[in-house]
Order: C-alpha cells, then sequence, then structure tokens
C-alpha cells in the first residue's frame, strides 16, 4: 500500500512540474504588471515618508532602510549553493540538495540609515521553485525584532526540505527514491521580499503635585526622560518604562508602565513630616559634619543635630586629629534618631621592644600618628664570655651601651629601629661569631664575640654613612667587646670593654654627640694585647685583632675576643693560642651614637622618672619609647 502511495506522489510530482512550466508565462505577466504599480507608487512613498507619525499605525519605513548584505553562511555535507543575490528590500538563492537531510543557511544584513526604529512585518515568498522545502529564521521574528534607528541588524534564514517531504522518502523505496532525485525535486530557487515598517510610537508623559518635583522616566535602567513638574517622551510600543517622582519634604513615588498607546500620568506627592538627626561623637570634641544630597547641613565640634523630612538619607562624617575617620548614612524612618559613633585611635609606635634571636636583628618600622616629644631608651648587644668565665672569673664579655634622649616626632613620619644581638661565648674550638648588626667573631678558641649595635633612625630604613650624616639616623647604641680565651700556660685573659653609654667620654662633632666605647681590659695580659673602645674613629694595636669601622667591631686575633660594634667598633683583642704565654686581653666596645636633633641632657626628673635602665633582652639589645606629650 506504502509503494502504491509513493508511486501516486511521484506522478503527482510530475504533473505539477508541467503545470509550473505553462504557469511561467502568467507569472511573468504578473510580476511586470506588480512591478509597474510600484513604480507608480514611488512619488507618494516619497511624500508619505514626511507625514507625521501619530501612533496610530504602523508606518512605511524611509529608503534608509535597506538589506545591505546577504552571505552564505553555511552548508551542510551534500549542498551547492551558489552566490545569492539581493536588492533594497529582498533576497534571492539558488540552492541544490543532494539529501533530504541537508540545508543552507543564509546571513541577511539590513541597514538602518532612518531616524527611526525599524520592525519587518511580513516576508513574501514571491519566486519558489520547489513546494517541497521551507525556510526558517533565526534572530529575526516578524513584528517583534526591532532594528534600532542608526544601526546594522543581521540574521539569517535557513532553507531546508519540509517535514512531511522527509518522513515520506525515509519510507519510500529504492525506486521512489531514484525517481525523486532524477527530477527537479533537488532544485530550488527562492526570492523573499521584505517588508520594512517603523515601529509605532505613542506619546508617554507625567505630571506633578507639587509643579515643581524631579520626574524622572526611565527605560531598561536609563533615563529617557526628565523634568520638574513635567517629563514626556514619545516612546516605541509596547516599551517596559519605570518612573519615579520626588521631592524633598514629600514621600518619593515609583511605577512602571507597558506603553501600548498614548499616556498621561498625574501623580501627586504627599507631604512628610519632619524629625530631628543627630550625630554623638567619641572623643567628644571631635569634629562632625551632616550632609543631604552632598550639600552640607551642619558642621561642627560635638553633637550635631538637623531636622529633615522623613525617609531623609542624612551623611555623616567624624574626624579627629590622631584617630581614624569614620562615617556612614541613615535614612530617617518616622522617628528622631541619634547616632553615637566611636572613633579608634590610630595605633601608638610606644613601648618596649627587644631582640628575640642573637643571631638575627630585630627590626620594626612604625607610623607617628601621635606628633610630640618622645623619650627614647636604647641598648646595644653584650659581649660574649670566655669559654670558663665563671670558673676563672676573669674573660667576661663587655656591657651593653645604654644611651637615651628626647626628640620630637612629627605626625605621620615614620621611625626604624633595628636591634643588635649579643655576641656568642667562647667555644671548645672554632670561632665564636659576634652578634647581629655587625658584632665581631672572636679567636680561634674560647674567646668570646662582640655584640651587635642598636638604632634608631627617622623617615628611613637604611643606615648607614649617608643616614647618619643627614641627621635621619638619631642614636645608636654600642655593644660591648668580647671576653678573651685563656691561655693554659699563665696568666689570665681580659674583659670586653662596655659599649658607650650615658656616662662614657663624650666627644662633640658636627652632627651629634659620640659616647666612647671602653677598652678592654688587661688581666693577666702583655700591653697591647687587648682591643680598644671605638670612639669618632676605630684603631688597634700592633698586637691586638683587627680594627673595627663604622658600624662592625673587629675581629678577633688568636684567642683574643671580638671588638663590639657601634657607631665606630672596637678593635678585636689579640693573643698567641692557648699555649702561649702572650695572654689575651679583652675585645674593645663600640661607641654610641646621639644626633643633634636629640636632647639628652639637662632632662627634668619628671622625664628621667620613665627610664628603665636595665636592658629587658636576653639576647641582645632593645629600645623603650615612651610619649611624653605635645610639650614638655
Amino acid at each position: 500500500m506504502r509503494n502504491v502511495l509513493a508511486k501516486k506522489w511521484v506522478t503527482k510530482m510530475k504533473n505539477k512540474s508541467i503545470k509550473i512550466k505553462k504557469n511561467n508565462f502568467i507569472f511573468f505577466i504578473f510580476c511586470f504588471f506588480v512591478f509597474t504599480i510600484l513604480f507608480l507608487t514611488v512619488g507618494y512613498s516619497a511624500y508619505s515618508e514626511t507625514l507625521a507619525i501619530d501612533g496610530s499605525a504602523l508606518v512605511r519605513a524611509s529608503s534608509d532602510v535597506r538589506i545591505t548584505n546577504v552571505v552564505v553562511e553555511s552548508t551542510s555535507s551534500l549542498v551547492t549553493a551558489s552566490n545569492p543575490t539581493f536588492t533594497s528590500n529582498s533576497m534571492s538563492i539558488d540552492v541544490q540538495f543532494r539529501s533530504t537531510w541537508s540545508n543552507a543557511v543564509f546571513a541577511v544584513t539590513v541597514t538602518n540609515l532612518s531616524s527611526s526604529d525599524v520592525l519587518i512585518t511580513s516576508v513574501e515568498n514571491t519566486v519558489c521553485t520547489n513546494e517541497l522545502t521551507m525556510y526558517t529564521f533565526d534572530g529575526m521574528v516578524i513584528n517583534e525584532t526591532v532594528i534600532p534607528a542608526g544601526s546594522e541588524y543581521t540574521f539569517t534564514v535557513k532553507y531546508s526540505y519540509n517535514k512531511e517531504t522527509t518522513e515520506m522518502l525515509a519510507s519510500a523505496t529504492e525506486e521512489v527514491v531514484k525517481a525523486f532525485w532524477a527530477g527537479k525535486n533537488a532544485l530550488l530557487q527562492s526570492t523573499l521580499v521584505f517588508n520594512f515598517s517603523n515601529v509605532p510610537q505613542y506619546t508617554y508623559e507625567i505630571n506633578s503635585v507639587p509643579d515643581d518635583a524631579d520626574i524622572i522616566i526611565e527605560c531598561d535602567g536609563e533615563i529617557i526622560a526628565s523634568g520638574q513638574g513635567n517629563a514626556s517622551k514619545l516612546i516605541n510600543a509596547n516599551t517596559n518604562v519605570s518612573w519615579t517622582v520626588s521631592k524633598y519634604g514629600y514621600y518619593t513615588k515609583t511605577g512602571s508602565d507597558t506603553v501600548t498607546s498614548d499616556m498621561t500620568k498625574n501623580v501627586v506627592l504627599e507631604s512628610a513630616p519632619n524629625y530631628n538627626f543627630s550625630v554623638t561623637p567619641s572623643p567628644s570634641d571631635a569634629v562632625v559634619t551632616l550632609k543631604v544630597n552632598g550639600e552640607i547641613k551642619a558642621t561642627g565640634n560635638g553633637t550635631q543635630s538637623i531636622s529633615v523630612a522623613d525617609t531623609t538619607t542624612v551623611e555623616y562624617t567624624v574626624v579627629e586629629f590622631e584617630y581614624y575617620d569614620s562615617g556612614g548614612s541613615y535614612t530617617v524612618s518616622g522617628a528622631d534618631h541619634n547616632e553615637n559613633v566611636v572613633l579608634e585611635e590610630m595605633p601608638w609606635i610606644t613601648g618596649t621592644f627587644t631582640n628575640t634571636d642573637r643571631k638575627s636583628a630585630t627590626t620594626k618600622t612604625d607610623t607617628v600618628y601621635h606628633p610630640g616629644y618622645y623619650l627614647i631608651e636604647l641598648w646595644g648587644g653584650r659581649g660574649g664570655n670566655y669559654l670558663r668565665a665563671s670558673d676563672k672569673n676573669v674573660g667576661y664579655g663587655g656591657a651593653v651601651g645604654h644611651i637615651y634622649g628626647v626628640v620630637y616626632l612629627d605626625y605621620n613620619s615614620t621611625i626604624y629601629y633595628t636591634l643588635g644581638g649579643n655576641g656568642r661565648d667562647g667555644q671548645l674550638s672554632g670561632t665564636a661569631k659576634g652578634g647581629a648588626n655587625g658584632g665581631g667573631n672572636g679567636g680561634a678558641t674560647y674567646a668570646g664575640g662582640g655584640g651587635g649595635y642598636s638604632a634608631l633612625s627617622y623617615n628611613t630604613s637604611s643606615i648607614d654613612a649617608s643616614s647618619i650624616n643627614s641627621g635621619n639616623v638619631l642614636m645608636i647604641a654600642g655593644a660591648g667587646g668580647g671576653g678573651s680565651g685563656s691561655s693554659l700556660v699563665s696568666g689570665k685573659p681580659g674583659d670586653g670593654g662596655q659599649g658607650g653609654s650615658m656616662d662614657s667620654i663624650t666627644t662633640s662633632i658636627s652632627i651629634g654627640t659620640v659616647f666612647h666605647g671602653a677598652d678592654g681590659t688587661l688581666n693577666g695580659a702583655k700591653t697591647g694585647h687587648n682591643g680598644l673602645g671605638g670612639t669618632t674613629t676605630s684603631t688597634t694595636q700592633s698586637n691586638a685583632g683587627d680594627s673595627g669601622g663604622l658600624l662592625y667591631g673587629g675581629t678577633g686575633d688568636g684567642n683574643g675576643a671580638g671588638g663590639g660594634a657601634g657607631y665606630y667598633g672596637g678593635s678585636g683583642a689579640g693573643g698567641a693560642g692557648t699555649l702561649s704565654s702572650n695572654q689575651a686581653g679583652g675585645g674593645g666596645g663600640g661607641s654610641s651614637f646621639i644626633a643633634s636633633s636629640v636632647t639628652f641632657s639637662g632632662l627634668s626628673s619628671t622625664i628621667t622618672s620613665n627610664l628603665i635602665s636595665t636592658n629587658p633582652s636576653s639576647t641582645g639589645g632593645a629600645i623603650v619609647i615612651t610619649y611624653l606629650g605635645k610639650s614638655i
């Protein structure tokens, strides 16, 4: 039965092909007639383009709307598609299919150079040589897709066999299928004519009471019209819009509409009562500023208050020197309101800070948020002991350098400190290393290493000759020299010299004051075997170890100890070894330095009572910073 139906279908297709040939002449006459009518209406069309659009009906688009390109976008296998042609409002294609599953897709570009948005209101298939095919659009819906004014828009047309044909061939015999492809069923010529029309528009208007209220009309989040008392806009049909009417002292009203005809809305606002809004700060003398819509309504020290209409949003800021700024906003809601604002105090640089590892300097950079006078107390590292110092009661490392002074620090300036380490105690074998920050190493056996310096600088983290000479290094605390190792033959080794301290000999230089480091002691050592303390320079003796230098101590010789670091480091001690009768003296202590901007003499007992005097660190240097006030 199915094969009989298929054969009848083939016969029907052959008859239809003959019928199409007969109708070609009729079709030609019809096209000529249509072309003549279109030509005669050009004048009227040009005239109609100048008419105003009242929104009551679709109006034909101007000649500035036209098809500007048609290209083959894609084809499936077994398809041949020649280059399409097009006019201002039509496209023509020529396709050969070799499979009922094949398709050809064409991209159509429409350019709208007119001043109005445009719709494609209809599509006419004026030429179709194969009624077994169909076409579908992607990216374009008739009477819905808007082509905006002054833009270019592209959509696609897909040609393929219709569902009935594909289903029929899927179940047909081989004879029927061969007959199908032997005829003209594989060919398609098609012409589509597109009709363009301006999108209908309607006047959308809002009036307000009171007549000076602010009106905003929006579409898709963008403001399309605004005004005081009145706002209107010509809007495309079926557009969704939202509106807001507001005025200080009145409750704001909002709404939305879908524009389907000319529309006028009268919006009456309701008066809003006033309420008090205030801000109370802590500290109580902080500056409070209140704003409404960016305009300052009140400002001053302490609590500030204003009277505002209900639903008004008030912005506030609270500012106080040496505190972090604070602020926010509050929307009044049917009652008086007081906002308590507690400011957070900026951090202090004050406190006690210590070295925590003799092998590594402890450092920190801080910002000064509380300007004023500060008492600075600073210690360097101590020298390392002789291995058996506690047994022999000799060969002890030199004490730390200890200095202090008062300095004024500006707001938002920075301080930097580095705290050196203690020198290492003597070893059974090998070298005792000096403490972090330049401590000199001890000799080969038994002797201790020199301690490392501590320093405080201002607006720099560099501790070097340049920053010292520029006055940015405020203080350097010298370190103690190491205790030397004992000879097994005779005599007792020397103790290390103390780092420069407040009771040391001083030398005034152009940039400040230098506190001399102490020489290492001789004890049983011969003259010249001890290290010398650093001063404004560093020197050594002929039978001692190496001299120190700027910010480092000298290395010990033999079983001599290392020198302590400082402004200038002490020199290392000298000795000829554990079996020699040439006993080693102690290492020299490093000198300390206080810059000219720091006051250290003539301080009142009120200030000096804050000193702790004893080094709080067990591994090296330390610093104690005490705030004295805005004046002293």
